[in-house]
């Protein structure tokens, strides 16, 4: 499907140019280049500097935490496809600060479009996306702002929704869904495994979980930056609190306080994982009594 997309992008892109082309022949020399969207379904910027114009089209329909990808189709001026130039697409979070390590793939498609791979989103939050475009000599840069960003979402059997990535179990009925407490990360990089104190995790009660990163080599994952979030899948909220790790206990053991769950039933913990051999997530299901 997506093919058949990208083609039918191709085919209409062609087009754009050629009516840029002739819209272009309207405007007097000197006149300050008018970009307009080809998309409806695009979101749509003009660079900081009005060297370009950048539409953003989301594969999956909006983003979500895990590896996302995107269409980008680059104007310059008269509307002109942009093609040749060097993409950087840089996922960033600005109220906590920080970005990823692994870096977007970018391919050019021709005719001014470009698929970007690997956007990689470790936690749920504000991200903004920067589009750096060099280009025949010239650098310029768009910031696309994604307030929303959270886990895939499911409609449940009973019309709530529920994280897909929290399931665990992929829709099999409660009874079935996976309680370890060692398991492998979504993308197989890492085994994790958590130890909460006291062993039995308490109700309304702030306790704290140990968690234990090993690489697929069964060596300790060290330096990791680790955030936690918390979800009742069944009544669609949250934790109360905002754990953190506090330190690193040892290699590769990880000291997460401020845990509280508020009620009994089903509980999922996922912990996003940023480290120098890639960033990948986690998520524990829990029965509480």
């Amino acid at each position: 499907m997506q093919l058949v997309i990208s083609a039918f992008m191709l085919f209409a892109l062609a087009g754009c140019a050629v009516q840029g082309m002739q819209d272009h022949s309207h405007h007097h020399a000197g006149h300050e280049t008018h970009f307009e969207p080809h998309y409806s379904e695009s979101l749509f910027k003009v660079t900081e500097n009005k060297l370009f114009s950048v539409e953003m089209l989301l594969k999956q329909g909006n983003l979500t935490v895990g590896s996302n990808g995107v269409d980008i189709i680059i104007h310059g001026q008269g509307n002109k496809d942009v093609e040749d130039a060097t993409i950087m697409v840089t996922p960033w979070m600005p109220e906590h600060g920080h970005g990823v390590r692994e870096e977007s793939v970018v391919t050019e498609r021709g005719a001014g479009l470009y698929s970007v791979d690997n956007v990689n989103l470790t936690m749920a939050g504000l991200w903004e996306l920067t589009v750096v475009i060099s280009a025949a000599g010239k650098k310029d840069q768009a910031v696309f702002s994604f307030p929303g960003v959270k886990l895939e979402r499911m409609a449940g059997h009973n019309g709530k929704h529920a994280s897909h990535a929290a399931h665990g179990g992929h829709g099999k009925p409660r009874h079935e869904i996976n309680l370890a407490k060692s398991v492998l990360s979504e993308r197989k990089l890492f085994q994790v495994s958590y130890a909460a104190s006291p062993a039995t995790v308490p109700l309304n009660r702030i306790h704290t979980w140990e968690i234990g990163l090993q690489d697929k080599e069964g060596k300790p994952v060290t330096g990791a930056t680790i955030k936690v979030d918390g979800d009742m899948p069944e009544h669609g909220h949250g934790l109360p609190t905002k754990p953190k790790v506090t330190k690193e206990k040892r290699p590769g053991l990880y000291i997460i306080e401020g845990m509280k769950f508020t009620m009994p039933g089903w509980w999922t913990v996922t912990f996003y994982l940023d480290t120098e051999q890639g960033t990948d997530s986690v998520t524990f299901n829990l029965d509480l009594k």
